[in-house]
């Protein structure tokens, strides 16, 4: 059998943007027209209202455990969502300390019973031993089955969230590469299979934008401003791995060198926070387009990105930073268990990607 494309993969490192259309300007077109069915969502729709007012509606009887707010997280809080895409909450109570464990667990009985005899809430699943427990559900509004997942003081999801949001509202490009890279995930069934989820793609993703400098490094700044020296030194902590083992302990920004105030969420330590000045003022000195910068990834992902040695940090906006020097976070060597099946579902990691704040996380 003649192989006349496969040999071509072999120039894929060394290959600019095809053209896949005669003229961009169709190409533009046709990406906008996917940008917008996948920007129809939001967390002011109806069926997200009659969600909150199902879950108020069963918890309004609460005497021990007051419910402070129901808050949309995830796709539909950051806007890389259609209109039926599922819809993540997060309800913030607050419990009583005496007892809190017990009070807990049976408040959230009595909202999974009460949220089963809510005309619309079907198949309520409480799962109290994830790592973060959830109440899963299917809200079926207006002849549409949505797929819910509610989960209690999280306030984690909503800081991912609201930090993917700043990085999209920063550049416009970032946006659609992010629409771009999730429709991509759903049609070759990656995000559906356990290979990776929707999260874990973004965050592939911000880590490149990073490193082609098409927005900088929020977690690393007091300022959304950064200049060539910001990014020096950047480059400097990127290639050292002793500066990367001190950001576990104190984090300085890049451009200023100045202490970052330690964040506290939930245990966890953030040295994030929104609404900066200039945020929406940023000029990147990248000019690729949304769909050139798209090719870039898969080709650096496809061939100069070793699964095996590389872990991936948005954080440090490094896309193939050495395993071996973040070592809070626990992914080890994939070629320990790859010789031993019977590990493979319990310690086997073949893709190491760290969350932005829970850095032992993958």
């Amino acid at each position: 059998m003649e192989l006349r494309y496969l040999p071509q993969l072999a120039n894929i490192a060394t290959s600019k943007l095809p053209k896949v259309l005669p003229r961009e300007d169709v190409l533009a077109s046709e990406l906008g027209v996917l940008e917008k069915a996948w920007n129809r969502g939001g967390t002011d729709t109806p069926a997200i209202k009659h969600l909150i007012w199902g879950i108020r509606n069963a918890t309004r009887d609460e005497r021990d455990i007051f419910v402070r707010s129901v808050d949309v997280v995830g796709s539909r809080l950051y806007g890389v969502c259609t209109k039926y895409s599922d819809i993540d909450v997060s309800v913030t109570v607050r419990v009583p300390e005496a007892r809190s464990v017990e009070a807990f667990k049976r408040f959230c009985s009595r909202l999974e019973s009460k949220l089963r005899q809510t005309r619309g809430f079907n198949n309520v699943v409480w799962i109290k031993n994830a790592r973060v427990p959830v109440m899963k559900l299917q809200l079926n509004f207006a002849q549409h089955a949505y797929g819910v997942d509610i989960t209690f003081n999280n306030g984690l999801a909503a800081a991912k969230s609201k930090m993917l949001a700043a990085y999209m509202h920063m550049d416009p490009r970032v946006r659609v590469f992010m629409t771009l890279l999730k429709h991509w995930g759903q049609q070759r069934q990656i995000t559906d299979s356990n290979v990776v989820n929707s999260y874990g793609l973004m965050l592939m993703g911000l880590a490149f934008l990073i490193r082609l400098r098409v927005v900088p490094p929020l977690q690393l700044l007091s300022s959304a401003w950064i200049t060539s020296v910001g990014w020096k030194r950047l480059g400097d902590i990127q290639r050292s791995p002793e500066e990367i083992s001190k950001l576990y302990a104190n984090v300085f920004c890049v451009q200023t060198e100045q202490a970052l105030p330690r964040w506290d969420v939930e245990g966890h330590a953030g040295y994030y926070a929104g609404n900066r000045p200039g945020e929406g003022k940023w000029m990147s000195p990248n000019t690729m387009t949304a769909y050139e910068l798209l090719f870039e990834m898969f080709k650096f992902y496809g061939t100069r990105f070793d699964p095996v040695r590389h872990a991936i940090s948005p954080r440090l906006g490094m896309p193939c930073v050495p395993r071996t020097s973040l070592p809070e976070l626990d992914v080890p060597t994939p070629d320990m268990y790859i010789s031993r099946p019977q590990t493979w579902g319990e310690r086997l990691r073949l893709l190491a990607i760290e969350d932005p704040f829970e850095l032992s996380l993958n």
